[in-house]
């Protein structure tokens, strides 16, 4: 199971949500023969890396490469799954290392670990367990995503316990280069 990687995501400045379920990299018709190469190493990246790109260099190249050759809709995009245990209520906060040291924290999303990668959080179908959907303003911070790793993964288990699926979902942090 993938537990962390990196992909090249386009975003809509009108649509707040930067989470992991929104056009890749190679989602929209390449302008020129240099940009349809560039697709094809970013398709070959990501078949190599199983679904994401495990070299962050890679990724911020590639970047680079896209809003030279005028895209500048595009943005590097890091997730990772928490590996260290969920916290007990009432206990302090864990504070946790990024990936990398020049990222940024965007928020919790709770996605399908794989393309297109399906998110409750874009879907507005985060729920508490209950009847409650957490998708008021309040729970979702100005970047589309949830606020805390225990919203996303009250989110993932109650998605998972009654969707009719064999994809599970998953709490995925957020971060952006």
């Amino acid at each position: 199971m993938i537990d962390r990687g990196a992909l090249l995501l386009r975003w809509n400045p009108a649509v707040p949500y930067r989470g992991l379920h929104r056009t890749p990299l190679d989602g929209a018709p390449a302008p020129d023969a240099r940009v349809a190469r560039l697709y094809a190493r970013y398709r070959e990246a990501l078949a190599s890396g199983d679904g994401v790109l495990e070299d962050l260099d890679d990724a911020l190249t590639m970047r680079l490469q896209a809003e030279r050759a005028g895209a500048r809709d595009v943005e590097v995009i890091v997730f990772e799954v928490p590996q260290e245990r969920a916290q007990r209520p009432g206990a302090l906060p864990i504070a946790t290392a990024a990936p990398a040291a020049e990222l940024e924290l965007l928020g919790y999303d709770v996605c399908e670990l794989m393309e297109p990668w399906w998110s409750c959080v874009r879907a507005g179908a985060c729920e508490d367990g209950g009847t409650n959907t957490m998708q008021s303003a309040s729970s979702v911070n100005a970047h589309g995503l949830l606020e805390s790793r225990q919203q996303a993964e009250r989110c993932a288990a109650a998605w998972n316990a009654r969707a009719e699926t064999d994809e599970q979902v998953s709490a995925v942090r957020v971060y952006r280069a």
